[in-house]
């Protein structure tokens, strides 16, 4: 899955990174490697790929590191990497950046800073991540790094959202369905709830499916109702504003 993972992410490290778009042979060559099942050799290339300022090979390395891919988990070299591929402008590695800074991290020698967090997080939203945007809207929502402003948060939720991103989704449901921060619409938080379980893959999988599920137990047939035909006008209007 991992392997699976990173190949992907490699193939889209134009998307991801500026310092991608001239890509080297040796970062290249740690791809086929990695591909092949053959991670010392991926590590060496992408070693050298890195220290020529490749973010793209710093952020598979971070990855390789942080996953224990490598061998073992060694989330000090993690951090390394993360920090010089964030600082190239690699969004996913910002994320990744701030995730350790808001959650601090040992074995890094890294204290929580949500303040650190959240100033990585909001470069990676500058790129337009919608992983970034939710998580700058659980930090408002909170008040972590930043004042409490659950009305932001919401702002980048929708954000997120807008871009099909299944957690933001998700969390729009509930915000809807619980009246939480704006005034409760059982049919609209049934909307964006069958949107994120539309649009969940993966580990957020199983979570989205169970809160879809409790929240069908209390909307009415006629609120679900006009949930479905609001996400379908959604998913019309979204296809829209992409052609």
């Amino acid at each position: 899955m991992l392997r699976r993972h990173l190949i992907a992410v490699a193939v889209c490290l134009c998307l991801f990174s500026p310092a991608a778009a001239a890509q080297t042979d040796e970062f290249q060559q740690g791809v086929s490697a990695y591909a092949a099942g053959d991670v010392r050799g991926a590590l060496a290339h992408w070693n050298g790929a890195a220290r020529d300022g490749h973010a793209g090979a710093a952020f598979l390395l971070a990855n390789l590191y942080a996953s224990g891919d490598a061998g073992s988990v060694q989330h000090h070299l993690a951090f390394r990497y993360y920090r010089q591929a964030a600082a190239a402008g690699h969004s996913e590695a910002q994320i990744s950046l701030s995730n350790y800074y808001r959650h601090g991290n040992r074995e890094a020698g890294i204290a929580a800073n949500p303040q650190q967090a959240h100033a990585w997080l909001a470069k990676a939203a500058e790129s337009r991540n919608a992983r970034a945007q939710y998580a700058l809207g659980d930090m408002h929502t909170n008040g972590e790094g930043v004042d409490k402003n659950p009305h932001r948060g919401m702002r980048w939720f929708l954000l997120a959202a807008d871009k099909g991103y299944p957690l933001a989704l998700a969390r729009l449901g509930l915000i809807y369905a619980k009246g939480e921060i704006v005034t409760a619409d059982a049919g609209k938080g049934f909307m964006y709830m069958s949107l994120a379980v539309e649009e969940a893959r993966g580990r957020e999988r199983p979570a989205i499916v169970a809160q879809y599920d409790e929240m069908l137990k209390h909307v009415s047939p006629a609120e679900r109702q006009r949930g479905l035909q609001m996400a379908a006008q959604w998913r019309t209007e979204q296809q829209e504003l992409r052609q």
